[in-house]
């Protein structure tokens, strides 16, 4: 009986105590206006997208299926 006493205060400490975990500070914000805004941008995109596959990231041996 007296442990099941403590439960209650302990449970509504943990719930207390982790509230302000959940709540985060952004690093930082992509607007549109700093997002792509040149044709060297979007290239630059399109390749950092695109490297991975380049460097062996994605080869069969690694679950990937092979288009030959």
């Amino acid at each position: 009986m007296n442990s099941k006493l403590w439960i209650a205060p302990l449970a509504l400490a943990a719930v207390v105590a982790c509230r302000n975990l959940l709540n985060e500070e952004p690093q930082s914000f992509v607007t549109s206006d700093s997002f792509f805004q040149t044709e060297a941008d979007l290239k630059s995109g399109v390749i950092a997208a695109y490297s991975p596959m380049r460097s062996g990231a994605a080869s069969p041996s690694r679950g990937a299926s092979s288009t030959t």
